[in-house]
């Protein structure tokens, strides 16, 4: 927000400037010219908005304080994401956030992939790593949002930053992800490994993300007080899009997560899947979960993959593209379309049997 003063003194009219942006200090100067003050305005903003002041917490704070508040705040993040973030820190937690620029981000991003390659499965020209530097700049830019100063005085606005340079930057193109799905024999022993696990959490953990869809750090952000045993649904908050939605507990894993809440912590924001009885910490499912796929002799498979196996289930039973994404909470349609090639046949008889009567 911009303020103009017209003062009177000694020396004649003169025209006091002010600027103010939040997390950066209030700007001020003073004109002979009103035309100047003005350009001077317009000038301050723009510096201010690309991070470009002297004078602002971007200078006090660096990208090592950033990391470290961050990872404070989230325990709940995957392991992919902390392993970027402690890079980050390694590599450049010394740099002031003030130099922490889009150009510089992308230079940074461009020396990180290597000579480019023509996929064979789409004929597209990729670079080598484009998939990991594009990860690392996105999990910066999820810590340094929390760096902005939208809320002051909230609890997740520092005021450290007026934008997200990081949230500038381009993606590069990557080739298409692959889509690994259980078949149905391997989802049945993958379910018995678990119910034969030790781990009592690990079967309605693994059920819930095969019925919802969810991520995994979105199910060990579940908390008990969001759930609907009754309904078989729950609401997340957050998640990686940004925005929370309802997951949907059916069968098996409503099943599973009604006997799990037989015993559970007494504590208003325990979490549903938690490592401890208290309910704060979340589950460490990786080590039981790597066991029962060895157990259940399944192979080239991750966690992550129970959420394509969901949506392959749902694209093979008819479901279309737009309710697929909203089932998984996908904010545009281009990150459902790596389903598409499920869809087709159902769509095909959908028209035949819609239209076959009637074009005749």
């Amino acid at each position: 927000m911009a303020t103009m003063r017209i003062r009177q003194g000694k020396n004649g009219v003169t025209y006091e400037a002010q600027v103010r942006i939040a997390g950066h200090p209030a700007v001020t100067r003073s004109f002979k010219s009103k035309t100047r003050a003005k350009q001077w305005i317009r000038d301050t903003e723009g510096r201010l908005e690309r991070g470009e002041t002297v004078v602002n917490e971007a200078r006090k704070h660096s990208v090592s304080e950033v990391v470290d508040r961050f990872l404070h705040q989230r325990p709940d993040l995957g392991r992919d994401a902390v392993c970027v973030l402690k890079w980050w820190k390694a590599e450049h937690g010394h740099k002031r956030l003030s130099e922490v620029t889009a150009v510089w981000l992308m230079e940074l991003r461009d020396s990180l992939v290597g000579e480019p390659v023509v996929n064979e499965r789409d004929g597209r020209e990729y670079r080598k790593g484009a998939g990991r530097a594009n990860r690392r700049i996105a999990y910066l830019a999820a810590a340094l949002g929390k760096g902005r100063g939208r809320k002051p005085g909230g609890a997740m606005a520092w005021g450290w930053l007026i934008i997200n340079p990081a949230a500038n930057v381009a993606k590069l193109p990557e080739p298409p992800g692959r889509i690994r799905f259980l078949s149905d024999d391997e989802r049945k022993r993958l379910l018995e490994a678990c119910g034969d696990s030790l781990e009592r959490t690990l079967e309605p953990y693994v059920l819930g993300a095969l019925s919802s869809g969810a991520r995994a750090g979105e199910l060990l952000s579940l908390r008990w007080k969001d759930v609907d045993i009754n309904e078989g649904s729950a609401v997340i908050h957050s998640s990686k899009s940004g925005d929370g939605r309802s997951l949907y507990f059916v069968g098996a894993a409503l099943d599973a997560l009604k006997e799990h809440a037989k015993v559970r912590p007494i504590q208003p924001d325990a979490r549903v899947f938690a490592s401890d009885e208290s309910g704060r910490y979340p589950f460490q499912y990786r080590k039981s979960f790597r066991a029962a796929l060895k157990a259940a002799d399944i192979k080239n498979f991750r966690f992550h993959d129970l959420r394509h196996t969901c949506a392959s289930y749902m694209a093979q039973a008819g479901a279309s593209l737009l309710e697929i994404g909203q089932v998984l909470g996908h904010k545009n349609l281009e990150t459902t379309k790596r389903y598409a090639h499920l869809t087709k046949s159902h769509s095909q008889e959908l028209v035949a049997r819609v239209l076959g009567e009637k074009l005749v």
